[in-house]
């Protein structure tokens, strides 16, 4: 740890005892965290704090991680790899350019491999407290959802005012250092991100039109060709030609699971289908990669599940009926 300015650290870990203890200090509410491959890893933070404020930048090697988090709102913004965050039934994806704003409530987060990314946290109270300014309203409601704008000009402001802040914060003279400089950007900050999740409110209250059952093939025929390839949701969405709104609901209406479930269960079939026609020195390893499976100890957990048995189990009783 190095001491830059008041109350900016840098913080590294290569194991998950030390990863706990550097998430535990950002995130108290810490359920739960794995590296991701497990053999790789490298956890770094460096951060800053704007009096209740603090953002940080974070290089992962990948990792997964469980929260519950109940008095701060997250920024989260990719700048190498992406970042997907769920929440109940909803999932949101974020890769450069784009972030993601995430409100209160149990969540699981999950980078990339060589991940580096940005984050900031902001007290509850303080963003509300702008958000009813921005929205001229008493009544805020909830703030435990999930919003992203994708290639929004507010998006790369965001962005690019986060950036500035870090660059500022590395400055032995920085004007941050002052009291009135460190106010008035903790409070455009704020306000971005109260733009950023009115921005998201917006667009998801208005009526998002059913793609129907031929968008819905069309997903499919895109999930099944490209089982080998690393796919994210985004990417079905861009594919299929519509919105990821949109394409939850489609998912949800006509086959009752959501598009990652929809994704996981049709490579545990696609590898099961691999290992009970497998050769004659295939692995459980070369089949499960051929099924786009880069993470093969989370795999073998979801197919036990799913299956009742291994995958090394099915692999060993195909080959034994040879």
């Amino acid at each position: 740890m190095r001491q830059l300015l008041d109350g900016y650290e840098l913080e590294l870990a290569t194991s998950s005892a030390e990863a706990h203890e550097l998430v535990r200090i950002s995130f108290p509410g810490l359920l739960g965290f794995s590296f991701n491959p497990p053999e790789r890893a490298l956890l770094s933070s460096a951060r800053v704090r704007l009096d209740e404020i603090y953002i940080a930048t974070v290089r992962s090697s990948g990792h997964d991680i469980w929260l519950a988090d109940d008095d701060r709102i997250t920024i989260l913004a990719p700048l190498v790899g992406t970042i997907q965050v769920s929440r109940r039934s909803e999932t949101r994806v974020a890769r450069p350019p784009e972030l993601l704003v995430v409100g209160t409530g149990e969540r699981r987060t999950s980078l990339s491999p060589n991940y580096l990314g940005i984050l900031a946290k902001i007290p509850t109270d303080l963003f509300r407290q702008a958000m009813r300014t921005l929205t001229q309203s008493e009544q805020i409601g909830s703030v435990d959802g999930l919003g992203v704008v994708r290639h929004s000009a507010l998006s790369h402001t965001l962005r690019r005012y986060l950036l500035l802040l870090l660059e500022e914060l590395d400055q032995s003279n920085s004007l941050l250092t002052h009291a009135h400089a460190r106010h008035s950007a903790k409070s455009f900050l704020i306000d971005l991100a109260a733009g950023h999740w009115a921005h998201g409110l917006k667009s998801s209250d208005s009526k998002v039109r059913d793609p129907g059952p031929n968008s819905l093939r069309s997903a499919e025929r895109f999930i099944e060709t490209n089982l080998s390839n690393p796919i994210s949701i985004a990417d079905i969405a861009d594919a299929t030609g519509i919105s990821l709104r949109a394409l939850q609901l489609m998912f949800q209406r006509y086959r009752r699971i959501t598009p990652h479930g929809y994704l996981v269960e049709a490579r545990l079939q696609k590898v099961r289908e691999l290992l009970l026609n497998s050769l004659p020195g295939e692995t459980v390893t070369s089949l499960t990669q051929a099924a786009g499976i880069a993470h093969s100890g989370r795999f073998a957990q979801s197919y036990v599940r799913r299956f009742g048995e291994t995958p090394f189990a099915t692999l060993s009783r195909a080959q034994r009926r040879r």
